[in-house]
């Protein structure tokens, strides 16, 4: 058994214990204690197997068999919290905090600069007023960058009136995350809102998942979360994206913005890094010829010696190459010599 703590960001005082690495947990299902009273409530994503998780503890040594729960203190379990490759201690960072440290890929988009995306044409950003202030807050004194806050009838942002993002939050809580919620509810507000997504038209329609929504769904098991992004795109086909936390989701809207204004800023390479030996050189140009693959700019290169060479042979005789048929020739030519362009 493995246990590792966990406390709510900027609310330490909320805590839990996850217990990991019991037979009775199937992949994916979650169990863990949080203190209530003098004593700890147990939270297990599958109800059923309640009783298998305690007998676990009480096999680890955490609680006797006659303990229950509401009189086992909280201090027990934060004791056998484990950190990797030392027995024993509670030293061990919590999970949230840990993840946000310098160096992490959470901590490293935390720390995302807007002023490093160019947005040299004006962009508009809608965001419903109900949104949290950090969003609007984060884009104030951009250059060519508006954001209203509006009562949106559909989603949570639009960017430049052809995107609208429908935003859900998926961070660790001490419920359920705003994903998880909109999925299982009652009211099943995701249902509802990617068809009113997918109904609209003139539309780029995204649903954007802000954090890790397997790791920190407290109920729906990961082939849930698996169904419902699978429902997503197939059925309802909206693209579905995903951010670190917030300030991961401003940087990916400015840049959306930014991209769908101006596009990218340069010219990408319609191939990958070139060859330094003149006749590799030479394949890599052939290659790039209509229907020529890899084996036959190989052939080309061999009999032909160069582009020069390749320009002087004659239709026969790039027909004697393998894998040159009348209708490659005749596409080959065609950019060689213009020939059947307009």
């Amino acid at each position: 058994m493995r246990l590792a703590l966990w406390l709510m960001p900027n609310k330490p005082s909320v805590a839990r214990v996850y217990i990991n690495d019991i037979a009775c947990l199937a992949s994916g299902a979650k169990a863990y204690v949080a203190p209530k009273g003098k004593g700890v409530v147990l939270t297990v994503s599958d109800p059923s197997i309640a009783g298998e998780v305690q007998a676990a503890l009480v096999e680890a040594g955490i609680m006797k068999a006659t303990d229950t729960l509401a009189k086992v203190p909280f201090a027990r379990f934060e004791s056998r919290v484990q950190v990797p490759g030392k027995p024993g201690g509670n030293t061990a960072k919590p999970r949230a905090a840990a993840r946000s440290m310098p160096g992490t890929r959470d901590g490293e988009a935390s720390a995302l600069d807007l002023s490093s995306i160019p947005v040299p044409d004006p962009v508009v950003l809608r965001i419903d007023h109900r949104e949290p202030e950090a969003l609007f807050a984060a884009f104030k004194g951009l250059t060519n960058v508006t954001v209203e806050r509006v009562e949106l009838p559909l989603g949570d942002i639009e960017i430049n009136g052809k995107y609208i993002i429908e935003r859900k939050c998926c961070t660790e809580t001490t419920g359920r995350t705003d994903f998880e919620a909109s999925v299982v509810d009652e009211s099943k507000r995701l249902f509802f809102q990617s068809e009113k997504l997918r109904l609209e038209e003139g539309i780029v329609p995204i649903i954007l998942l802000e954090g890790n929504a397997h790791e920190n769904s407290c109920g729906m098991l990961v082939q849930a979360v698996d169904g419902m992004l699978s429902y997503l795109l197939t059925i309802q086909k909206m693209n579905v994206l995903t951010t670190y936390n917030l300030s991961h989701t401003v940087y990916f809207l400015l840049k959306l913005a930014a991209h769908d204004r101006s596009g990218l800023g340069y010219e990408p390479p319609l191939r990958g890094k070139k060859p330094r030996q003149q006749q590799d050189q030479l394949i890599f140009v052939l290659e790039g010829l209509p229907g020529v693959s890899a084996g036959t700019a190989r052939k080309l290169a061999v009999r032909f010696g160069s582009l020069a060479g390749l320009v002087a042979a004659s239709e026969e005789e790039l027909l004697l190459i393998p894998g040159m048929g009348p209708k490659r020739v005749a596409q080959v030519r065609a950019v060689l010599f213009g020939e059947g362009s307009s």
